[in-house]
């Protein structure tokens, strides 16, 4: 290939896939091969990566099982200003809005998506007035689009009426200032936080120097804006975004999730990897209080999504927890009773692990899951409404859930939070009960 072919060429979008493989068997070869001088290369380089950046996502249509629901892990959950509106997304690639009040599916957003992982969402904001919705997707580990993507939707129509590009890392999470005037984008790895002014969708500002996945934001009432990073710091910005306050958590602690209190005096912090919680003072970042398993009663694992009653009287806690007193895992929303000496009650939530939960405006607690499943809590504990997938799930390390006959006529499964079933082949039926095919068979043995 000469230089002029290879310049030319750019504008295909089959060519820049070409070249982008080209790339990775070393500048100095394709120097070789193109014929050119330094300088004349890393110029080429420099119009290649534009060039690059400026692939689209895939616009043809790809088939999808429609059910009402998600079908795979539900990831975060958001809500307008006054909790009439709940957003969820999910592995399954769609994002959905629902009416809090009757838990009844309004809308689906369905941004471009490939195959693999491309187009799986991580993170989801509403706009405090509803009428915007943003998702952050994932295109995969070697991204053929220069990176992942934010996408903005018009809640009302359904429409996408912005793209933003050029992230090298996944969105976590992402969350709108109160005013609605700017959405912060929480990235994984060394990626930061990104700040983009929601009057233009303009980058605003990038904060910089965490040297971790950003896995959580809260912003306050005020514009000021807490991080919770796995590097092991707590920061605070003020509502310019310039950072005010850096808090190192304890020893070898992950802070994961990260709330402020309706006021903004306190910040509560939820690890990822240590079963304590740690309130910090809203202003200094100072600890205020450490919540251990001594102290909230019965042992628990990694309470990690943290979120705030209205009134600021409680804070909820939930992921996975083990009871000491039924001797299983569950998966509760904790209730702790900050002014009677950190006294705890286990709300019935969900079957599978809580992945994120936050406290509406209205002051309902709303929740989502790996099984997949959604929900909404009322103050008081009250379930006002419930949807779990309708496709089952299996837990992909248990090989024991599948087992088939060695005639091969009939197949046995134990799905997560369902009845064992055996599906018969022969006639063609679906039997709710536990399989008597053995399970010392392997699957691989039967189906050769």
């Amino acid at each position: 290939m000469t230089s002029h072919a290879l310049i030319n060429c750019l504008s295909a979008r089959t060519c820049k896939r070409q070249i982008a493989g080209l790339l990775q068997i070393g500048y100095t070869q394709i120097r070789k091969m193109v014929g050119m001088n330094r300088k004349a290369f890393f110029a080429l380089l420099l119009a290649l990566s534009g060039s690059l950046h400026a692939v689209d996502p895939p616009a043809e249509p790809i088939l999808r099982v429609e059910t009402g629901m998600h079908a795979d892990a539900v990831f975060r959950i958001d809500s307008d200003a006054e909790g009439r509106l709940i957003l969820s997304c999910s592995a399954d690639k769609t994002a959905r809005l629902w009416d809090a009040r009757s838990g009844e599916l309004i809308r689906v957003f369905r941004p471009p998506i490939g195959e693999g992982h491309d187009g799986k969402l991580y993170a989801c904001a509403l706009s405090p007035d509803g009428k915007r919705v943003a998702v952050g997707n994932w295109t995969g580990y070697e991204s053929r689009y220069g990176g992942n993507f934010l996408f903005i939707f018009e809640t009302r129509s359904g429409k996408i009426v912005k793209r933003l590009s050029g992230l090298k890392e996944i969105p976590k999470d992402m969350e709108f200032s109160a005013d609605g005037r700017y959405l912060a984008v929480a990235l994984s790895g060394s990626g930061g936080v990104r700040i983009y002014d929601t009057s233009t969708w303009g980058l605003y500002k990038r904060l910089e120097g965490y040297a971790d996945t950003c896995n959580g934001l809260s912003f306050d009432g005020k514009g000021r804006l807490a991080t919770a990073s796995w590097d092991g710091s707590v920061r605070l910005y003020g509502p310019d975004f310039h950072l005010q306050k850096v808090a190192a958590s304890k020893k070898n602690a992950k802070p994961n999730r990260i709330s402020f209190s309706p006021s903004g005096s306190q910040i509560a912090v939820g690890f990822y990897d240590n079963s304590g919680l740690q309130i910090l003072d809203g202003h200094d970042l100072s600890l205020l209080h450490e919540l251990k398993a001594d102290n909230i009663s019965d042992a628990y694992l990694n309470l990690q999504n943290v979120s705030w009653s209205l009134d600021e009287r409680y804070l909820y806690a939930a992921s996975s927890l083990w009871s000491r007193g039924e001797g299983r895992l569950i998966n509760h929303i904790r209730k702790i009773d900050l002014q009677n000496r950190n006294e705890a009650t286990d709300l019935p939530a969900a079957s599978g692990e809580i992945v994120d939960m936050k406290v509406t405006g209205a002051g309902d607690i709303v929740y989502c899951g790996k099984l997949p499943e959604i929900g909404l809590l009322d103050a008081g504990g009250s379930r006002r409404f419930y949807r779990k997938g309708e496709i089952i799930a299996f837990d992909p390390g248990d090989k024991a859930h599948l087992k088939v006959s060695r005639d091969g006529l009939r197949v046995g499964f134990d799905a997560i939070d369902h009845e064992p079933m055996t599906f018969s082949i022969e006639d063609r039926s679906l039997i709710v009960k536990e399989s008597t095919i053995p399970r010392t068979l392997p699957v691989r043995a039967a189906c050769p």
